[in-house]
């Protein structure tokens, strides 16, 4: 097995809930990330956004279903 020892962090910069249902909301997401590779001279820095759909569950409990970034 080959490890390329690439790391990546990340980092939730803004939030919001663009929809809000009783059994699920969808939450716009801004991320922050910088990836780390031993074969670059330099860090990459990356943005992104994403939509979080969360379900609530038969426990009441709601958690992430779905990712799907925004171009």
């Amino acid at each position: 097995m080959t490890t390329t020892n690439v790391v990546a962090d990340g980092t939730v910069s803004a939030a919001a809930v663009e929809h809000s249902y009783p059994d699920r909301a969808e939450v716009i997401m801004a991320i922050d990330q910088t990836i780390g590779n031993p074969k670059a001279d330099e860090d990459q820095d990356r943005q992104y956004r994403v939509r979080v759909t969360v379900n609530r569950h038969d426990d009441g409990v709601m958690k992430v279903s779905g990712v799907n970034f925004i171009p």
